[in-house]
């Protein structure tokens, strides 16, 4: 296993704490969750997985008053593993002390190893320390990481055991599962001994051999070549994982996977893909990280590598490959050529070659075309690209070609495309906080988005949906001028060029403050406000199809209680209402607090509280990625002039009773404000395959911004990246995505 250091505690239980103290002996515990702790011996490293709980592993009796050092400890002779303790305080460093006390223990840096002194001399042993009891009373636990400050990447190993139960030893080290041995028949190829197959808790939902990182104690998530900020991958999940669920992954070794179908030669490199997959393309952009080599079509070799950065770590290997080009000729004579070829790929690639052809050719090509022919052509190519690359779907090739004409044919190529998508595609879009609509790319970098036309009424505080092909804005309170609720929906195009949306409809009442809940096929509008004569709360979910523009919407539902300030997700067969309140009085279902759900294929009368976000919030944004809802920034309480900089997911299809809190956006800079949270409220939220983005919104003090915040739905993070800007600041927006 690829491990980020040496000589520590990899992953720990952390509910319950991995070590329990009851007053009387400590107790270990693994009823969660395994240990692993990486014990450093010279060049090796050792891997040791505590998987199951052990009563009195430190045993007392225990003094009050005195300070008391747990260790694990590996016999260096038999590999056996034991637990013990010491009264002196271990320490590391390149120089050992020259007048240490009996029992001692000291990390060696120069030859990476520990050492206790027996009141003669230093004994090598294999240490790791597990925590302190203080005063004999109060336990204090090691943290995860390397407790003797060597933060570098390398291989850590289990140690392999005969048949009788004996280590087996290689030279000076023990045999592990990292150890390369050579078979009698050829020294040339080495093996490591086994696929290592390792349990962890799924942060995130992951798909079935995919590339995953280490993202917390015990904890692994989905990681790709586009997220380098979520730790290097330490090997191949092989099971589909649920949040929460402790699945399987494999860190080194054979791997089949049936529904694999390389067509390269065994030894092409592996690489992190774009979403995680195994792909044999090279990565171009953000990192390169290689996960070994293909056994045949089905069947790889795992052996993980080093994560690099492009920025810092260029690609650009050099390729002089020869094709053999065969085409079908239907002989029409033509006395000159000069070939126009028109392919379709992913990316933009202008490679010069050189060929040495007769025909006048119009083709359409696949990404690697091979056709069989009536007659054949050699032709041979030079090409020096940046990179390697084998796209699968849709781009333009523009070669430019020298040609000797020897006879003239008319060629003609019929190749088959299918697309493969590598990323998630499409752009985030924001409607109204008054009448304009932006529109800002998913896939790739821009500094403002584009303002593309404005609503067909100008209006605040209303609410998105959005089809596949269309985005529709409904409700909200006419802008400029008094806060008088509309009832209105327009409806934009994603792919077409407008001036203004169209109106397709209307709500059956006028009302604000609601959320905007998308199902495939319709648009929902739930709670909300009608703000004159009176303040008046609403309850009610009301449904519009997507396909039939000038049909009003339909009353088909409630939530469990009349609230505004609510935000909208949505999965694929149900909506999901987060948070919201009304003023008095206020019953916990209106507090801020709740999420609630209902069917998109069954009647039903109210929706169901389904559990909590971590606190109150108001005036949030809603996303999804299919999996699970994600509830970013909001108001803190309907008076509070302060909003959440946090984001919190919760599940589509597990019971839960909180929401997580998974990350903070970015801060926008307004005064200080002791004791308030500088977050955002009244923003827009979309959504793409892999990333939320928060958009625009206000600040403590009524200060509002343009700025567009990205997260990472496959990882836990600390704060958001701010990845560009509305075509000018606003709030009170609805969003889309499309």
């Amino acid at each position: 296993m690829l491990v980020s250091f040496r000589q520590g505690i990899l992953s720990v239980q952390t509910v319950p704490d991995f070590i329990e103290f009851d007053g009387t002996v400590i107790n270990f515990d693994a009823s969660a969750e395994q240990t692993l702790i990486v014990f450093s011996d010279g060049d090796v490293n050792y891997l040791l997985a505590e998987k199951q709980s052990v009563s009195a592993a430190w045993g007392g009796p225990f003094s009050t008053g005195t300070d008391y050092y747990l260790y694990w400890d590996i016999d260096v002779n038999t590999a056996s593993r034991t637990f013990g303790w010491t009264l002196v305080p271990p320490t590391y460093g390149s120089t050992r002390p020259e007048t240490p006390v009996l029992d001692e223990h000291f990390y060696d840096t120069s030859v990476n190893k520990m050492f206790v002194w027996n009141g003669i001399k230093w004994i090598p042993k294999l240490r790791v320390f597990a925590g302190q009891l203080q005063n004999g009373s109060t336990l204090i636990l090691e943290s995860t990481g390397s407790q003797v400050g060597i933060n570098e990447s390398g291989k850590a190993g289990y140690i392999l055991f005969d048949q009788n139960s004996k280590a087996i030893r290689h030279g000076d080290y023990f045999l592990t599962t990292e150890t390369v041995v050579n078979t009698v028949a050829s020294k040339l190829n080495a093996y490591n001994l086994e696929a290592i197959q390792n349990r962890a808790k799924s942060l995130t939902a992951i798909p079935a051999f995919h590339a995953v990182s280490w993202q917390g104690p015990n904890q692994v998530g989905i990681t790709t070549s586009a997220t380098p900020d979520r730790g290097p991958a330490i090997g191949i999940s092989i099971e589909d994982s649920g949040y929460s669920e402790v699945k399987r992954f494999v860190t080194d070794g054979f791997i089949v996977n049936e529904e694999w179908d390389f067509s390269d030669e065994p030894g092409t490199l592996i690489f992190v893909g774009r979403n995680g997959e195994i792909t044999t393309t090279v990565p171009a952009t953000v990192s390169l990280q290689r996960m070994g080599q293909i056994v045949n079509s089905t069947t790889i070799f795992l052996q993980v590598g080093e994560l690099f950065e492009l920025d810092n770590f260029p690609v650009t290997p050099t390729v002089t490959p020869t094709v053999s080009l065969e085409v079908s000729v239907t002989p029409t004579v033509t006395p000159a050529a000069t070939p126009t070829v028109t392919p379709t790929v992913t990316v933009t690639v202008t490679p010069t070659q050189e060929v040495t052809l007769t025909p006048t050719v119009t083709a359409t090509a696949t990404v690697t075309p091979t056709v069989t022919p009536t007659a054949t052509v050699p032709v041979t190519q030079t090409v020096t690209p940046t990179t390697t690359i084998t796209p699968t779907v849709t781009a333009t090739i523009t070669p430019t070609q020298t040609v000797t004409p020897t006879f003239t044919p008319t060629l003609t190529i019929t190749p088959t495309v299918t697309p493969t998508p590598l990323i998630a595609t499409g752009d985030g879009y924001t409607s109204g906080g008054y009448d304009p609509i932006d529109r800002f790319p998913f896939a790739s970098p821009f500094t403002v988005a584009t303002l593309i036309g404005n609503l067909n009424t100008g209006r605040e505080n209303l609410a998105g949906n959005s089809s596949a092909t269309d985005g529709f804005s409904t409700g909200g309170d006419a802008f400029p001028g008094p806060i008088v609720a509309t009832s209105i929906i327009d409806m934009f195009p994603f792919s077409t060029p407008f001036v203004t949306a169209s109106p397709r409809g209307f709500l059956t009442i006028s009302k604000n403050d609601h959320a905007g809940v998308s199902s495939p096929t319709d648009g929902y509008a739930a709670g909300g406000s009608v703000p004159l004569p009176s303040l008046t709360y609403q309850a009610s979910i009301y449904r519009f199809p997507f396909s039939s523009p000038g049909t009003n919407a339909s009353q088909i539902g409630n939530l469990s209680i009349e609230k505004d300030a609510v935000t909208g997700v949505n999965s694929s067969t149900d909506g999901y209402v987060a948070g919201g309140w009304k003023l008095s009085p206020i019953p916990k279902e209106a507090s801020g607090l709740v999420i609630e759900r209902f069917p998109f294929s069954t009647p039903f009368a109210t929706s169901t509280n389904i559990g909590d976000m971590a606190e109150p919030r108001g005036h949030a944004t809603g996303h999804q990625n299919g999996t699970y809802g994600f509830v970013a920034a909001g108001r803190i309480s309907p008076s509070a002039d302060s909003a959440h900089t946090s984001v919190s997911i919760f599940p589509f299809s597990t019971p839960f009773v909180v929401a997580i809190t998974i990350g903070d956006l970015s801060l926008i800079p307004v005064a200080p404000s002791p004791g308030l949270p500088n977050g955002r409220q009244f923003a827009a939220g979309q959504s793409s395959i892999i990333d939320g983005y928060v958009s625009g919104g206000q600040a403590r003090g009524l200060v509002t911004t343009s700025r567009i915040d990205a997260f990472p739905f496959g990882s836990a993070f600390t704060t958001s990246t701010d990845v560009g800007d509305l075509s000018l600041s606003r709030w009170q927006m609805a969003g889309h995505q499309g």
